[in-house]
């Protein structure tokens, strides 16, 4: 076992001092001859120990005999953590990063953002990001290639098939919230909701969106329930010719449920410029409940993405730190919220 020195005794004394806010950033600490005469040493053995808080940043020596002043007061930061994600002009990934960032200086590291490069520029991009001296890395909607020198998590976003069982990942339930709308809207009466996806559903987070929803109604006895899949396009004038599609080519759909909110509030407003009310002509949900659609009170479901983010950091820092072992991979629960835009069918509209 080994023994503690006399001079681990006075590092011990000061960073006591610091953690219990004794010390203060700019107080100057006692002399050498003062530490020396505190601890039984010698001068030699007391230079010694504040030397070795200097060399860690704790203290700054002064010029022209001024002595040794604190210089900080905690051991920030231990490292540094890169979050490589696209920022949209949406809420979701801004909570992502407050989330993230404060589990970090919880455990004492620093954060960076970095805008992910062209597609074009991929190699040299993570080439970069390699030699950047970070020691870890948080991606959203990105896929870096899988031998980073450093421990990556995925955050809200599934890695790509081929490797995804080796990858570190933290994702909501996807499924969960998808079979929660499919639940509340049937719960509500409606017999032949329907569920409009933006994107391919193989391999996706929308693709469990749409299997939760699936499951709900064949809970609810409904018939095929694969036939409830209403596929759209991420933009005004496509929604509009769905939203056109669905009340005339299927005047039997009374919710449409898409999964996320930026597709739903389009929804509303194109079945709005049609004449139609909501939720009295047509029920609408989403996915995500962005903060910019709050006041709207969309009914959708909430990822809670600053403890999404959160989670994935704290993981992230046990793998840099040896705590745990990868592959991670956790899904955390979302929640419905029910707002203003589902209403209760009447019964002589259900089929």
């Amino acid at each position: 076992m080994s023994r503690t020195t006399k001079g681990d005794q006075i590092i011990e004394y000061f960073m006591g001092q610091l953690r219990h806010g004794d010390l203060k950033r700019g107080q100057k600490i006692q002399s050498e001859y003062e530490l020396a005469e505190m601890f039984s040493v010698n001068k030699t053995t007391a230079n010694k120990a504040v030397a070795r808080l200097v060399d860690r940043g704790f203290l700054k020596r002064c010029r022209g005999g001024a002595g040794t002043i604190v210089a900080k007061t905690t051991d920030y930061p231990i490292g540094t953590i890169a979050f490589v994600i696209a920022l949209q002009n949406i809420s979701f990934q801004p909570h992502l990063l407050r989330g993230g960032q404060r589990a970090a200086f919880v455990r004492h590291y620093r954060t960076e953002y970095i805008h992910p490069s062209p597609r074009e520029e991929e190699d040299h991009f993570w080439q970069m990001v390699c030699d950047s001296g970070i020691d870890g890395l948080i991606t959203f909607g990105n896929f870096p290639p899988p031998d980073l020198p450093f421990p990556v998590m995925f955050v809200d976003t599934l890695p790509r098939s081929e490797d995804r069982a080796k990858r570190n990942w933290v994702i909501s339930d996807n499924r969960h919230g998808g079979y929660l709308i499919g639940r509340h809207l049937c719960e509500m009466g409606h017999t032949n909701p329907v569920f409009a996806p933006a994107t391919h559903l193989k391999d996706t987070l929308a693709g469990q969106r749409a299997m939760g929803f699936i499951d709900a109604l064949r809970e609810a006895g409904i018939e095929n329930p694969e036939d409830h899949l209403f596929p759209v396009q991420v933009d005004d004038t496509h929604i509009a010719a769905c939203m056109d599609r669905a009340c005339k080519v299927s005047p039997e759909i009374t919710a449409i449920a898409f999964d996320r909110d930026q597709n739903a509030m389009l929804a509303i407003a194109a079945l709005k410029e049609r004449g139609l009310s909501i939720p009295r002509d047509m029920s609408v949900t989403g996915y995500g409940r962005l903060d910019e659609f709050s006041e709207s009170r969309l009914t959708s479901i909430d990822q809670h993405p600053q403890e999404l983010s959160f989670r994935a950091m704290d993981l992230l820092i046990d793998l840099i730190e040896g705590k745990a072992t990868a592959p991670i991979q956790e899904m955390l629960p979302v929640e419905l919220y029910s707002g203003d835009t589902v209403a209760a069918l009447a019964r002589s509209r259900r089929a």
